[in-house]
């Protein structure tokens, strides 16, 4: 998600939401209930999670997307494990690619809308008076670049140079910088006196404003437009202290005075702050345990016939009338409208998984839960059995807060309606036959990303009664991401080997019981 602020602020946000579901094989038999129904006829896609924080996994996604469609051309053949399909609907080599391997547009989507983004932003020297007192104006324009916050020793950047490389190779170039956070971020990031935030490269590692580079020309200053976050997620990025103690370190760490200072700033956040916590486990705890009618008020109005251009043409006839007449078109649309959000909430609603308060009386069932952090992101969760061991473990304290820091989320049902080969690393704290290439049974977790750019009213006199706080300026979908993990596998985290990217093979087969 993007969020924009009023006036003198901006910021961006992206939304991430994580569903599991099966894939159809017709060769397994289908567990049935008690009265002979197929348990397929209930299956449905199940949100796991949502998040807006860092969401990684972007590059990766669109390349074994590309991969999988370069070998659909090259190889040309049918994969041995559709041998079992019918000829009549499974895809030919000559169509394999068009129709059945789809394109992921997700690195594309999100380097348009980083670039988009970047052009919303108001360089400081343009923007109106007031001018603050003894506010110096830079001799010229500071050219303007994107910051990308990433962790130190980090492993995953082949999932972030495409985007900074793409960023620089657009015409005109957007300058980006991927700056560790939070030791960079400190040592080459400022506030203006218009709360711009000015960061200089690496090229030289004072503030001095007489500093020349090697050629002896002045150094260049970049006022910064947009911060895309790729770290400052984890807890221990704020609580590890400073490895040099100073009087600043003594009032916070470095990660908190980071995160201060650069949210403090007017550069653009992907996301802010606030959309930050809002994709914490138990906001999302709390809104699928809403009604159906409290879930509907938090939708915004969805296009219909009636909303989409009747309304008006329907409101210029009636004006001529008089008495009830007038206002009856009106009612109407206001009622499909309400029928509409009531209609995606009770779909919406059907989607959640149901949540439990770890502090009170562990269910029965705790094989079927999963312990959560709660915070944004997934890892670091305790499964099932292990529960019960692990709260016993924590002190008083810890035990006084764990409905705060903990939520208590049952498990989504994922049935294994496919079968597979996975290439998994050779990691000693897998399970033997989930090591190395794993035949056999597996699930499937889909990511739809998307991203939605919004501004902040802060001034409650123009505050909108229909948006509220926020002024929606884009909402878009740019793609997705899928992974697959064997069956047996407790959580899909490619990072520690338990699952693969993947990409799915469309085909149009009826699966029978």
């Amino acid at each position: 998600m993007v969020h924009l602020p009023d006036d003198d602020e901006e910021s961006e946000d992206r939304s991430k939401s994580e569903t599991a579901g099966g894939d159809g094989d017709p060769s397994q038999t289908l567990p049935k209930d008690e009265n002979g129904t197929s348990h397929l006829s209930r299956l449905q896609l199940k949100q796991i999670e949502m998040n807006t924080f860092s969401v990684a996994g972007i590059c990766h996604a669109t390349n074994v997307a590309n991969m999988h469609r370069h070998l659909a051309k090259t190889l040309h053949h049918i994969p041995q494990s559709l041998s079992h399909l019918d000829p009549a609907t499974t895809p030919s080599p000559q169509n394999l690619e068009s129709s059945s391997l789809p394109p992921n547009p997700l690195l594309s989507s999100l380097v348009s809308l980083l670039v988009h983004t970047h052009t919303l932003y108001t360089p400081s020297h343009l923007l109106p008076p007031p001018i603050p007192p003894d506010c110096p104006s830079p001799s010229s324009p500071r050219q303007t670049c994107l910051l990308i916050p990433t962790q130190p020793l980090n492993f995953n950047i082949a999932d972030e140079r495409p985007i900074e490389e793409a960023l620089w190779s657009h015409t005109p170039p957007i300058p980006t910088f991927r700056v560790v956070f939070p030791s960079e971020i400190l040592e080459r990031c400022r506030l203006g006196p218009r709360r711009e935030l000015l960061f200089r490269p690496p090229r030289i590692s004072s503030w001095d404003s007489d500093a020349k580079d090697e050629g002896g020309d002045a150094v260049e200053e970049y006022e910064v437009s947009l911060i895309y976050w790729r770290a400052g997620y984890e807890e221990s990025e704020y609580t590890t202290p400073s490895p040099s103690p100073s009087p600043a370190a003594a009032e916070a760490t470095p990660g908190i005075r980071a995160r201060t200072l650069l949210s403090l700033s007017r550069a653009i956040h992907a996301p802010d702050l606030l959309t930050h916590l809002a994709t914490f486990k138990s906001v999302q705890a709390a809104i699928s345990s809403l009604p159906i009618d409290a879930l509907a008020e938090l939708l915004p109005d969805t296009p219909s016939r009636a909303a989409n251009g009747e309304e008006d043409e329907l409101g210029k006839e009636d004006q001529e009338e008089e008495g009830q007449e007038t206002r009856a078109p009106r009612d109407n649309v206001n009622s499909s409208r309400n029928r509409n959000r009531a209609a995606i909430a009770t779909k919406l609603k059907s989607t959640f998984l149901s949540f439990s308060d770890p502090s009170a009386t562990l269910p029965q069932d705790i094989g079927n839960y999963v312990l959560k952090p709660n915070r944004e992101g997934g890892g670091h969760a305790i499964f099932g059995a292990d529960i019960p061991d692990h709260i016993s473990r924590m002190d008083r304290d810890e035990k006084r807060k764990l409905k705060d820091r903990f939520i208590l989320q049952r498990l989504a049902l994922t049935p294994s309606l496919a079968q597979n080969t996975l290439l998994l690393p050779l990691l000693p704290s897998a399970p033997n036959d989930h090591r190395g290439i794993y035949e056999g049974d597996v699930v499937h977790e889909i990511g739809g990303v998307s991203a939605v750019l919004f501004r902040r009213n802060r001034d409650h006199r123009k505050r909108d009664t229909k948006q509220g706080r926020l002024q929606i300026l884009s909402h878009e979908f740019l793609g997705y991401t899928f992974k697959t993990k064997p069956v047996g596998a407790r959580e899909m985290s490619v990072v520690k080997g338990r699952g693969v990217f993947d990409w799915p093979l469309l085909i149009d087969d009826e699966i029978s019981s």
